[in-house]
């Protein structure tokens, strides 16, 4: 279940209020069967919305988060901040990003910035105006992700894929009303509308080339964010489907030393990257058949995530599988 499509009924109904005209009441006393079903719906995706929030990740294992509730939403004025700079120029891309969590103290310029805009967008969609049906709804969209429940990624471009729609047409709404008093210098603002359109399909071309192979698109993180454990882990699980054991081995082995080198270092071991790194040495190390080196892996992993059922699983298999060559050799 996409998080976004939590928010499907409110968008919705957000649009009927904006672009209808009518009153809440007379807007229920019309449609309130369509009204019913959209409430039934929101609580079907909420549902199912707080099952993706124990949903597995890479192996099986479950994600876990190294902030609490307040910290990722008042870090997500930030996030948002270069969302929306993004957007506008979108240099720097990049598939996750894991920046540091902040102190309140230099998060205020973003704080108030997000926060006038919200309130600015409250303001304008209870007046019915259009931008405030865009500004609101791009808040919506980006609340499930976005809001008091944190996840593994602080940052994570997809999130943007469709408020993004909303920025646009904003931005080209905007841009036509302002340019309509210089309509007579229409040749210029349409090389600026070809130079901006150009520009912007070439970025978008060279851009596209990093999700040609998952191998790929995981090295474009690492290009804007060396120190991204998640990247390394994506790059490791690449080459070890490739057959390219080695690569494998040095990037999960990135990640390891990413993450004890963290401030933090005592959480670092509840990090999934982390776990999940352990787990993906030990297999390899079961496949060279080193059963030794790879139950270490194991239950390092096991140690600290005890409900780990893929390192739990595969202890198993290697305890056993030493155990049956060592009775073979002694045979």
């Amino acid at each position: 279940c996409k998080e976004v499509m939590i928010t499907a009924p409110a968008i919705i109904l957000l649009y009927d209020y904006t672009f209808s005209g009518d009153s809440f009441r007379i807007m229920w006393q019309k449609r309130k069967y369509y009204y019913l079903c959209l409430i039934l719906l929101t609580a079907g995706l909420l549902l199912l919305w707080l099952g993706t929030l124990s949903r597995t990740w890479n192996l099986g294992m479950v994600v876990t988060t190294t902030t609490s509730g307040n910290n990722y939403l008042i870090n997500q004025s930030d996030v948002i901040c270069k969302y929306i700079a993004k957007a506008i120029y979108p240099a720097g891309l990049r598939f996750v990003s894991n920046p540091e969590i902040m102190p309140i103290t230099a998060l205020l310029p973003s704080l108030l910035t997000i926060t006038s805009l919200l309130l600015s967008s409250i303001v304008l969609a209870m007046k019915r105006h259009p931008a405030g049906f865009a500004m609101f709804s791009f808040f919506i969209l980006l609340a499930p992700t976005s809001s008091f429940i944190p996840l593994p990624d602080l940052y994570a471009e997809q999130r943007m894929y469709l408020p993004l729609a909303l920025i646009i047409s904003t931005v080209i709404a905007t841009a036509f009303h302002f340019a309509a008093p210089y309509y007579k210098y229409k040749i210029v603002l349409i090389s600026l509308i070809a130079f901006a359109t150009i520009t912007l399909a070439v970025t978008t071309h060279i851009r596209n080339h990093d999700y040609y192979t998952e191998l790929t698109l995981w090295e474009s993180v690492t290009k804007v964010e060396p120190l991204n454990a998640r990247a390394h882990l994506g790059i490791g699980t690449a080459y070890y489907g490739m057959k390219r054991p080695c690569e494998a081995e040095a990037s999960f082995k990135n990640v390891l030393i990413i993450l004890k080198n963290k401030d933090n270092a005592t959480k670092s071991g509840q990090r999934t990257e982390y776990i999940s790194a352990l787990n993906n040495l030990g297999t390899i190390e079961f496949s060279r058949g080193r059963y030794e080196d790879a139950a270490k892996y194991f239950k390092e992993a096991i140690h600290i995530a005890p409900l780990y059922k893929d390192a739990v699983r595969n202890l198993t298999v290697c305890e056993e599988t030493a155990k049956r060559n060592q009775h073979k050799t002694e045979h």
